[in-house]
């Protein structure tokens, strides 16, 4: 049986495709306290100096040439929401400038800076987790009177700055059953996250907050990719100062700030962004170059044509955009190719069953796959092709492995021609792929694959309720949740998708002893290490996981525009309008 159904249906689902007391400040509060907001400014400028330094200058080291204007225009067409409870995939392009989280992802060294915690630790076993905020990131707002960014007054008059209390209320909010929230998934590591979802008592959530900057989390096991997840706006700030009720779209505290309520972007198909003033930057998120960004929501926008027309400086491009595209002179030269957040793997399920059991035939089927073949055929899958677990780009080194060669005539005399199942969701992906691969197989040994398409609910019913009777191969996707490769492990093994290590008809210890150590292990290199000899059992070994391909993203980018373009979202703070 399946643990934690709801939280894995929710995971699933997104692996598949937030005044009284509170007013803007006026202009005579603000020079009533310029002073003492002047001095906290410099108290914490002269604390951070030596710190921020490196990583600012690091930042700053693309030797941009800026331009005078530093205004961006991008397409918000496929975000996902404006909730930061529910944003997801592109939607993180936006959510991340406006309510980031803990810590923030530096692409260039794969470590995770400071967001709006100042610094973190955590104990031995990697189960209680510290983080200290900073103590002066500004709640502000936009006024669309005066046309500026403002800082929010508490009753007293004071300034209100993000606390420890504003960061447990977002995880609580989001870990209601209340607003089923499709991030609760990110929180279920959480002592008494499960229990607080079920029951709504906050005594069983496992969250400390001893003081306005210290916030305490408990986990139910060690988790060394945990930083990764604390970057998401799962871990951004919500207002507790104000109430359950108030609107995500009121108070902001990131480096940037909209300027129209969120209602009325989905009602005009656009929204700014304008930097906000009292963002003094921190290890990750230094101040950004950029001084508007303004996203076109519009799903009817001509996207090619808006390029043309110097109304979008950048946009991600649908396979029918990027196949316009490239016969068009006038836009072929602005196309860049960059790596997507997902990729496609077949799961062995069934191999305790003649003839999966036997090692040699899982072996002779991954062989015939030729990933090749299958992106040269169906180039609409947008892919590269994939021989192991964790993509290239999150890697040292490209994996080496990955079965290939002829197969044995003998084997397939012996074994004859048995029974197979191809298991996938329904639609034109699931079955494009079947018809290559099937032909491959056939082609190569007679073993024939019948299809199964499933819908997501019968797929996962059928599983948990072991109502899979054949042996055989289920296509899955698989996408990054966080910018760590504990992510992506965690979510192949935890999940339906791999079933037989699921319902324990595919054991093997040396494995699971090496995912264990992964989890408890702090260092990112020797945790890679680690990564690799499952990728080796799982691949090469016991051969229980075919790897078939990564997706690629097509974009157009000006020259004029400096855009170092990520898989998982977007971290326009790093984004420029420069002098090519």
């Amino acid at each position: 049986m399946i643990k934690n159904s709801v939280f894995k249906k929710i995971s699933l689902m997104i692996l598949l495709i937030m005044m009284v007391g509170c007013v803007p400040m006026s202009e005579a509060v603000v020079d009533k306290k310029a002073a003492s907001v002047a001095e906290k400014t410099i108290v914490r400028k002269e604390r951070e100096k030596e710190k921020l330094a490196e990583e600012r200058n690091k930042k700053k080291a693309k030797d941009y040439k800026l331009a005078d204007e530093q205004i961006l225009h991008l397409s918000g067409r496929d975000f996902y929401s404006f909730d930061p409870n529910n944003g997801y995939a592109s939607s993180f392009n936006l959510m991340n400038l406006i309510f980031p989280g803990l810590t923030r992802y530096d692409t260039e060294s794969g470590d995770f800076l400071s967001g709006i915690a100042e610094s973190w630790e955590y104990s031995e076993d990697m189960q209680t987790w510290t983080f200290n905020l900073y103590d002066d990131i500004a709640w502000v707002a936009y006024d669309d009177e005066t046309k500026a960014v403002e800082q929010v007054l508490g009753e007293d008059g004071e300034p209100v700055y993000v606390t420890s209390f504003d960061v447990k209320a977002r995880i609580l909010k989001i870990l209601s059953s209340y607003y089923y929230s499709s991030n609760s998934y990110i929180l279920r590591p959480i002592v008494g996250s499960e229990e607080f979802y079920d029951y709504g008592d906050e005594g069983d959530l496992e969250i400390e907050t001893p003081s306005d900057t210290e916030l305490i989390i408990h986990l139910n096991e060690p988790d060394s990719g945990w930083l990764a997840f604390t970057e998401l706006t799962a871990f951004s700030a919500y207002p507790a100062w104000f109430g359950e009720e108030v609107n995500d779209g009121t108070y902001f505290y990131g480096p940037y700030v909209p300027t129209t309520s969120f209602e009325i972007a989905e009602e005009t198909y656009s929204i700014s962004l304008v930097k906000n003033p009292f963002w003094m930057g921190t290890g990750g998120l230094s101040e950004p170059y950029l001084d508007e960004i303004v996203f076109d929501l519009s799903d009817d926008t001509d996207v090619l044509e808006a390029f043309k027309d110097n109304q979008l400086d950048a946009v991600q491009l649908t396979y029918d955009e990027y196949q316009l595209a490239i016969e068009d002179p006038e836009l072929s030269d602005y196309l860049v190719d960059a790596d997507s957040n997902f990729g496609y793997y077949l799961f062995f399920f069934n191999s305790d069953l003649e003839p999966l059991d036997e090692l040699e035939v899982r072996a002779a089927i991954a062989k015939m796959v030729d990933r090749d073949e299958l992106l040269s055929a169906l180039p609409e899958l947008e892919g590269i092709s994939n021989t192991g677990i964790i993509p290239d780009f999150m890697r040292a080194e490209p994996f080496s492995g990955g079965l290939s060669g002829s197969v044995d005539s003998n084997l397939v005399d012996e074994y004859g021609l048995p029974t197979f199942d191809f298991t996938c969701f329904e639609g034109d992906t699931c079955r494009s792929i079947y018809e290559v691969l099937n032909a491959q197989i056939v082609d190569q040994s007679g073993w024939y694959f019948e299809l199964w398409e499933k819908t997501y609910a019968s797929l996962f019913d059928d599983m948990e309720e072991g109502a899979m009777f054949n042996p055989g191969l289920l296509l899955m996707a698989y996408s990054l949740d966080s910018n760590d490769q504990m992510s992506l492990w965690d979510n192949l093994i935890d999940s339906i998708a791999f079933i037989d290590q699921q319902n324990k008809r595919w054991v093997n210890k040396e494995f699971e002893a090496l995912y264990e150590q992964a989890k408890a292990e702090p260092d990112k290199e020797k945790r890679a290490e680690l990564f690799s000899q499952m990728e080796e059992i799982l691949v090469n070994g016991d051969v229980m996981v075919i790897p078939l391909f990564w997706g690629q993203e097509h974009w157009l980018v000006r020259f004029d525009v400096g855009a170092d373009i990520q898989p998982l979202y977007q971290q326009l703070e790093n984004w420029a309008r420069i002098i090519p």
